[in-house]
């Protein structure tokens, strides 16, 4: 009876160490094979990148492509014009440039916005991409408001003091003489001695309208510190230091 207890005993305590054998790792001491495991690892990561980075420079490329392609050639151009007196469609289409059938994405809005303000009566330039294929062009027009009379020609001006025109023929605006402006180059300004005393001239007009004088004024003379409001044959009003 002991006998074979003791044989269970020794069967028992065989088959625990048999399984604690199995159930432990063995030690891997071998160097060379763990630097193969991390080298492996770093050239799956770089695969990994590298093939990334030809994904994304084949999706700009494509990008690119598509909006250099015929699907945004320009086919219509809109000019929209505010206080539009003087300046035409044909005339703002001309000065920027801009050709059907060029690819929208392709113009310069800076360069374009410069060669339609070589006009002098153009303000203001936005242009907008209606995409896929439309430009529109908006423009804030100067309105002449006085013209300085100078020998036989009539230079025109905003109420900014930007020269707009030269012109021997009169336009249907308040004239102006005695100015100190000599320089009547186009899209220049005046004087700014003469812009101040300019500045002064609409509620000038208004005094000119209480005393029913205003349909008598033929020009404005800002020479000296006050202004003399000329009518045809004479002096109808003064205004200034000693005149006000």
């Amino acid at each position: 009876m002991l006998m074979s207890i003791q044989v269970r005993k020794k069967s028992i305590s065989k088959s625990k160490k048999n399984s604690e054998k199995k159930n432990k790792k063995p030690h891997n001491n071998n160097p060379q094979k763990n630097n193969k495991k991390v080298n492996n690892v770093k050239k799956k990561k770089i695969i990994i990148s590298f093939l990334f980075l030809i994904i994304i420079i084949l999706i700009v490329v494509g990008i690119i492509c598509f909006m250099k392609s015929s699907f945004f050639n320009i086919n219509k151009i809109n000019v929209k014009i505010e206080n539009n007196k003087i300046l035409t469609e044909a005339e703002i289409k001309d000065l920027s440039t801009i050709n059907i059938g060029q690819n929208i994405y392709s113009i310069n809005k800076k360069d374009i916005i410069n060669s339609i303000k070589n006009n002098s009566y153009v303000e203001n330039v936005k242009i907008k991409r209606k995409l896929p294929n439309a430009i529109e062009i908006q423009i804030e027009e100067r309105t002449p408001k006085y013209q300085l009379k100078s020998d036989s020609q009539y230079i025109y001006i905003d109420e900014q003091g930007y020269i707009l025109e030269v012109n021997s023929d009169a336009k249907d605006l308040t004239t102006i003489v005695g100015y100190q402006t000599t320089d009547f180059t186009i899209g220049n300004k005046i004087e700014e001695s003469d812009i101040e005393k300019i500045n002064n001239i609409p509620q000038i007009i208004q005094e000119l309208e209480k005393n029913n004088l205003l349909n008598e004024l033929t020009s404005i003379d800002i020479k000296w510190e006050f202004f003399s409001f000329w009518g045809y044959t004479s002096v109808i009003f003064r205004y200034g230091r000693n005149f006000s």
